[in-house]
């Protein structure tokens, strides 16, 4: 099993074990304290090990969809406003047109 595995496997059976925990038991709750403690300095370093390209390539497709939301955000927010603006427009068109409607 490769060391990154064998670290998330060993993140989830401590994580399985702390709900079991009795909260009033002080010694098992310092030694859980202390396994959580192995556990993610264990996946920090797994993370800080990987090379900076891995890293930067996550960073930069989470920067990616943040800029397709705030896009998608844009496109809606300009697509009502556009027709609050032809609304406006019909219903100028109708009073001119009831006007000139009126006159003749």
């Amino acid at each position: 099993m490769n060391p990154h595995r064998m670290a998330v496997e060993s993140a989830k059976r401590v994580l399985e074990d702390a709900k079991l925990l009795d909260m009033g038991d002080d010694r098992a709750v310092a030694q859980m304290v202390g396994r959580l403690e192995v556990v993610v300095k264990s996946l920090l370093g797994l993370a800080e090990a990987q090379p900076k390209s891995a890293r930067l390539k996550v960073q930069h497709d989470e920067e990616f969809k943040n800029l397709a939301r705030a896009a998608r955000m844009e496109i809606h927010a300009a697509m009502g406003s556009l027709q609050r603006l032809d609304r406006f427009e019909q219903a100028l068109t109708g009073m001119v047109e009831s006007e000139n409607g009126g006159q003749e």
